[in-house]
């Protein structure tokens, strides 16, 4: 497999989240398309956020080249809130389309919460949590974030995805999709009727730390293989496992937490043109 030369390589897209709104699933999909090229074996670079130092030519590397790839892109969601990624995306790529997936602001994050919990990133509560890793509310304030990425990159390259879209209309979403980046339309595929379902808590929280640091040290190296293969083995299950009802969302921290997020679910329903009240309500978790 050839590839491209960096200085004929041009990212058309990203898809940049945030965290816990379906951005798996966006990945997998669209590596079904047969004219896009995402990295090879790694969803995410976080080149343009932590790992900038090693030059673009270790960033294009990431992508295989061939004939039919009319369109190279990434799903990148650790860059939604960081202004120095998106600085940086734009002094090499001002023309790109952008992707932002959004998802009730309250639930998504509980859900990173629920993530860093998963790899044993935080300790504690919720409350807790955010106190250590303010990020986890902040990544959310879509009134802040989205304009940016619009007035840097421009409002009519900025397509919006909702996950409760692509949990209902997944084909539908994917049209939408492909029609944005100017490509042909592809049937879903069978892993895009996926659920979504909340992540594992550890058992062993400090294993479970340790195993997220190795697994960045070794996709810093490009061992995104070695990384994988772990996967296939089952590790996780050594140190995953562990009480999911000790982190659940109550009416009562769902409350608390939806003030914080009513300016931005106000700019989401006026950008979208969609009503969003639905959000504002509790749901109970079956």
């Amino acid at each position: 497999m050839s590839q491209k030369p960096v200085d004929t390589f041009q990212l058309t897209f990203l898809g940049i989240g945030p965290q816990r709104t379906a951005s798996s699933w966006l990945d997998q999909v669209l590596r079904s398309h047969p004219a896009i090229a995402l990295p090879r074996n790694v969803k995410e670079t976080m080149f343009f956020d932590s790992r900038f130092e090693k030059g673009l030519a270790w960033y294009t590397s990431h992508f295989p080249y061939k004939a039919m790839h009319r369109s190279f892109g990434e799903i990148a969601p650790t860059y939604f809130d960081d202004a120095g990624a998106r600085e940086r995306v734009a002094s090499y790529f001002p023309e790109l389309r952008i992707i932002i997936n959004v998802r009730n602001p309250v639930e998504r994050a509980f859900s990173l919460y629920r993530h860093h919990l998963g790899k044993g990133r935080v300790t504690g509560s919720f409350l807790d949590a955010v106190r250590e890793m303010p990020r986890i509310m902040e990544s959310g304030h879509y009134r802040i974030h989205c304009p940016a990425w619009e007035a840097r990159f421009g409002r009519e390259r900025v397509l919006y995805l909702i996950q409760e879209d692509i949990q209902k209309r997944p084909s539908q979403v994917l049209e939408n999709v492909c029609s944005f980046l100017d490509l042909n339309v592809i049937p879903l595929p069978q892993m895009g009727q996926r659920r979504f379902g909340a992540s594992d808590l550890p058992r062993f929280p400090a294993l479970a730390r340790l195993a997220a640091k190795a697994a960045t040290e070794l996709r810093k190296r490009r061992l995104h293989n070695l990384v994988e293969f772990g996967k296939r083995l089952g590790l996780k299950s050594v140190y995953r496992g562990g009480n999911n009802n000790q982190a659940t969302l109550t009416r009562s921290l769902f409350s608390k937490l939806q003030p914080e997020f009513e300016e931005d679910l106000t700019w989401l329903e006026t950008r979208l043109g969609r009503d969003l009240s639905s959000w504002r309500t509790f749901r109970e978790k079956t």
